[in-house]
């Protein structure tokens, strides 16, 4: 069943996944407790938008960072003080990603904007961060994951406004990154089947963030 696109089915013209009596999520049988609710105040959120300097080469768009960071901040001002967002600085390298979770107590939402891709061939996944300098560094769905477990407080959701960040292996429900993710312990992921633009990832986010607060539910959310 998880080969079949079920993102994408339609009746009459209308896709099944956005109509509201038909919210849609995908579960993975993993051995790790199930999600709860986030009761804690304020609900802590690290945004992470990687642009490295030289995108070019690999013939993807630069992000707008400035854009991406306004859009973000006025979706959540109406949450007041239930909600902080903390934005990562550049240069956005793996390794003060992961010395940034680990501050504060950790972060209840990850929120990734930048470029993503998925090998068919090998399975594998891969974002777009960067090195020392600013340049891409290409990092991979393993060590990405080798990342969040070892957090002693694992985000519980994972927003991954990135391309084919869902992207799985046929037959394979838990190759590519955001089944990885989920078998590594986040409770909720929303990831990208296929390639996105980053006007239109930004769209999802907004609207997604702003019904998440209304029914606390993430895939009610992504239905709207």
């Amino acid at each position: 069943l998880h080969t079949l696109p079920w993102e994408l089915l339609q009746e009459d013209g209308v896709l099944l996944t956005a109509g509201p009596d038909t919210p849609f999520s995908r579960y993975l049988p993993v051995a790790l407790p199930w999600g709860s609710l986030v009761e804690e105040r304020p609900i802590r959120v690290l945004a992470v938008i990687s642009n490295p300097t030289d995108l070019e080469i690999y013939n993807l768009a630069s992000v707008d960072v400035a854009a991406e960071r306004t859009a973000l901040a006025e979706t959540f001002q109406d949450a007041g003080d239930a909600i902080r967002v903390d934005f990562l600085d550049p240069p956005v390298t793996l390794e003060r990603f992961e010395e940034t979770l680990r501050q504060q107590g950790g972060y209840h939402i990850l929120h990734y904007i930048g470029h993503g891709a998925f090998g068919a061939r090998k399975g594998l996944a891969v974002l777009y961060l960067q090195g020392e300098d600013g340049s891409t560094q290409i990092v991979p769905d393993d060590a990405l994951i080798g990342m969040l477990a070892r957090l002693p407080v694992r985000p519980r959701l994972v927003f991954l406004a990135a391309c084919q960040s869902a992207t799985r292996a046929t037959g394979d429900a838990f190759r590519g990154l955001g089944p990885k993710l989920v078998a590594a312990g986040a409770p909720a992921v929303v990831a990208m089947q296929d390639s996105v633009s980053l006007p239109t990832a930004r769209q999802v986010g907004t609207v997604f963030y702003r019904r998440l607060l209304e029914s606390g539910a993430v895939d009610c959310a992504l239905n709207a």
